[in-house]
């Protein structure tokens, strides 16, 4: 079995971090778009 290093799970949680965002935003553009521009800019 590979060892999988810090690094390797950071970016793996980092991206599904991400997706859950990208989720949670598409599901919030119903209710504003200045909620979202603000998660958005808090990710940058």
């Amino acid at each position: 079995m590979k060892k999988i290093s810090g690094i390797q799970i950071f970016r793996i949680t980092e991206e599904l971090f991400r997706e859950t965002v990208a989720k949670i935003i598409g599901l919030k553009k119903e209710s504003g778009e200045d909620e979202n521009s603000t998660i958005i800019k808090e990710l940058k």
